[in-house]
């Protein structure tokens, strides 16, 4: 029985027959206005938060092979699942910990124009049971959204629904937005989450005018001390 999750809800993944070893994602959608090439990807990340590896129409597996891409849909024709990915759970490297799941807009049509969208989880090791689902359709002026990841969780995985809106045409475009999903704090992602929210971002250190100010006070010290020399 399939679950339709909601953004941050994690489902164990389990099937009629116990533990998947071999799954798929897939990402379906409809345009309301022409065509539009959404592309999926997978980003393969350690506990530490270091990507590992990435899969996408750039490169259709991962260096070992247990990730693989089905191909690039660049029209968004079709029924079912347009893209998918396939992950073979059991080959997967130890070092692999969360593999993160985004979909871009290459075409740039922003999310308002798309409806339908969702990604699915399959489990393919016995057949094609679906074991949990997430609909994508949130209208917005992004571009991108971060899916959904996988997590290893001992000899089991999880799946939790994200659905965090982004901005990019390709996966690379999404990094510093993705680590703040891994639960990465630090600079890059909180410029990413005030990017995403059109919110001014704090940064720490001076302005360039405090430090054109600070190097005009210096140079004028500077002075003053050679004067009083002469």
């Amino acid at each position: 029985m399939t679950i339709a999750l909601t953004p941050g809800q994690t489902m164990a993944l389990t099937g009629a027959r116990g533990k998947p070893a071999r799954v798929r994602m897939g990402l379906g959608w409809t345009s309301t206005r022409g065509r539009v090439d959404l592309d999926a990807s997978v980003l393969l990340y350690s506990a530490d938060g270091t990507l590992v590896d990435q899969v996408w129409y750039g490169q259709l597996a991962s260096t070992d092979g247990s990730v693989a891409h089905t191909g690039d849909n660049i029209t968004g024709e079709g029924e079912g699942d347009l893209e998918s990915i396939r992950v073979d759970l059991s080959q997967l490297p130890e070092a692999v910990s969360t593999l993160v799941f985004t979909v871009n807009s290459y075409s740039g049509q922003r999310f308002s124009v798309v409806s339908d969208a969702y990604c699915r989880l399959v489990d393919e090791t016995y057949g094609d049971e679906e074991l949990g689902s997430f609909n994508l359709s949130a209208s917005g002026p992004h571009t991108a959204q971060i899916m959904a990841k996988l997590t290893r969780d001992g000899t089991a995985w999880t799946m939790t629904a994200i659905g965090r809106p982004a901005g990019g045409k390709r996966y690379d475009d999404l990094l510093t937005v993705v680590a703040g999903c891994l639960g990465v704090v630090g600079p890059a992602s909180d410029l990413a989450s005030a990017r995403d929210h059109d919110v001014a971002p704090v940064r720490t250190g001076p302005s360039r005018a405090a430090v054109v100010v600070i190097v005009v006070v210096l140079a004028l010290a500077v002075l003053v001390a050679a004067t009083q020399l002469r």
